[in-house]
């Protein structure tokens, strides 16, 4: 992969791999009351496909303790 000279192979290295993680969005969702949080994603997206926006939001809402909503919203662009 094009990045894997500047942050190392997580597929090889447990120190790449646990940095990666350390900043990941999805990883890092724990079990809180989060705020409303609209999240958007792009069907025609080749940067970041549609399913990545949708596992977000369904992460957040499996782990939310709170009354406020995540809500997905995916569209064409």
């Amino acid at each position: 992969m094009q990045e894997w000279p500047e942050w190392g192979n997580p597929l090889t290295s447990q120190e790449a791999y646990d940095y990666i993680a350390s900043y990941s969005p999805y990883d890092n969702v724990r079990v809180s009351s989060y705020p409303a949080t609209l999240i958007l994603g792009g069907l025609t997206d080749s940067r970041v496909t549609y399913w990545e926006p949708a596992k977000m939001a369904a992460i957040m809402r499996d782990h939310n303790t709170g009354p406020n909503k995540i809500i997905l919203k995916a569209r064409a662009f």
